[in-house]
């Protein structure tokens, strides 16, 4: 976890040009190395300065090929915040559909109850006249259960 963020920051920091730069200063220095052997002052310190090559060389490929890594991860990211982005405003325009449709339905609803109130008061005054229950107000009762516009 923690390697890979030191990676990730290090090859944002610098750019892939660096990184090219310190792989060929690696094999620079890793085919020196053998020269090294020529002198005899240095001749204790070949064998270090050799692995110093061999560790220049391939941490410089590694965080080249890193710094690929990266690039099409963020090119990916691009492509996700665009697919995100559109399906955002979809997202708008399918909750508006779906407010103007809940809308419209209570609007429905409350024009029924107002044609169902306005049967009741009517057939209310033939019950009371009658005392007796008329087929209208079952039917108002069915409608009104059915959430149904009346009929007369």
């Amino acid at each position: 976890m923690f390697f890979g963020w030191v990676i990730e920051h290090a090859i944002i920091l610098l750019p892939t040009w660096a990184w090219l730069i310190i792989a060929g200063a690696g094999a620079v220095i890793y085919y020196l190395s053998s020269f090294i052997g020529l002198f005899p002052q240095l001749k204790p310190y070949g064998i270090l300065i050799k692995i110093i090559g061999a560790a220049a060389l391939l941490g410089g490929v590694f965080m080249t090929g890193g710094e690929g890594v990266t690039a099409i991860w963020q090119q990916q990211l691009a492509a996700a915040n665009e697919r995100v982005a559109i399906a955002e405003i979809a997202s708008k325009e399918a909750t508006g559909k779906i407010q103007t449709r809940v809308v419209t339905q209570i609007q429905t609803i409350k024009d029924v109850q107002v044609v169902i109130q306005e049967r009741i008061r009517e057939v209310e005054k033939i019950l009371d006249a009658e005392c007796k229950i008329p087929p209208e107000a079952v039917s108002i009762h069915n409608d009104a259960a059915r959430n149904e516009k009346g009929r007369k």
